[in-house]
C-alpha cells in the first residue's frame, strides 16, 4: 500500500490481548494495529495518543497500520522507517554513561578518604633493638609472696615490683629478701 506516513490517534486499545484501532486525523474508516508495529524499547500504547503509522495488509488483505511512530518523521532520515534506531543508540550510551561515572567517582571519593586516613594515623618507626629490661631471665606472677619461694635476687625483684600482695620486705626499703640474696647491694 501507501508508504507515506500518516497521522492518527489510537482510538482503542486492548493491552491483555495487544492490539487496538488507530484512525487518521484527515478522516477515513479506524485501522487495526497489533504491538508488533510499535517501537519494541518504548511506553505501551494508550488510548488518544497521537501517531505516525504507514499502511499496509494485514489478514485477507484488509488494511493495518504498520511502523508506529511516536514523533513527526523527517523525509529521508535515518530511522524514518518508524523503528527509531538512532533512538535506540542514545538511550543506549546515556544507560552505559550513568554507572560508569558512577564508579568513577566513588573510586575517586574512596582514594580521598584512604589518603586523609592515612594522613591521621602517624608512624612510628620499630625498633628490633633488645632493651635492657628484655635481658632479664622471664618471671611471672604465680602466687609466691615469700623470699623462701624465691631462687634469686632479680626473681624477688621482680615480684615486689609487679605483683600483688609480696611479703619480702620488711623495712620497706625497696630491697627484698635482704637477709637471703639482696642483702650485698
Amino acid at each position: 500500500m501507501d508508504n507515506m506516513p500518516v497521522k492518527g490517534i489510537l482510538t482503542r486499545w486492548d493491552d491483555a490481548r495487544g492490539f487496538g484501532f488507530v484512525k487518521a486525523i484527515e478522516g477515513g474508516p479506524e485501522v487495526f494495529v497489533h504491538i508488533t508495529a510499535f517501537p519494541r524499547h518504548g511506553r505501551r500504547p494508550m488510548v488518544g495518543e497521537v501517531v505516525f503509522y504507514e499502511l499496509g495488509s494485514g489478514r485477507a488483505g484488509k488494511p493495518q497500520a504498520i511502523h508506529i511512530q511516536r514523533k513527526v518523521p523527517s523525509r529521508g532520515s535515518p530511522g524514518s522507517d518508524g523503528r527509531n534506531r538512532g533512538v535506540k543508540r542514545g538511550a543506549r550510551r546515556s544507560f552505559m554513561l550513568v554507572p560508569l561515572l558512577l564508579i568513577t567517582t566513588l573510586g575517586l571519593a574512596y582514594r580521598a578518604f584512604e589518603a586523609d586516613r592515612d594522613a591521621e594515623i602517624p608512624s612510628v618507626p620499630v625498633t628490633a633493638k633488645p632493651r635492657a629490661a628484655d635481658a632479664q631471665p622471664e618471671f611471672r606472677c604465680d602466687g609466691r609472696t615469700r623470699c623462701p619461694e624465691m631462687t634469686s635476687c632479680e626473681e624477688a625483684l621482680f615480684f615486689i615490683r609487679n605483683c600483688p600482695g609480696t611479703q619480702m620486705d620488711g623495712d620497706r626499703d625497696g630491697l627484698p629478701c635482704e637477709d637471703q640474696f639482696c642483702g650485698g647491694r
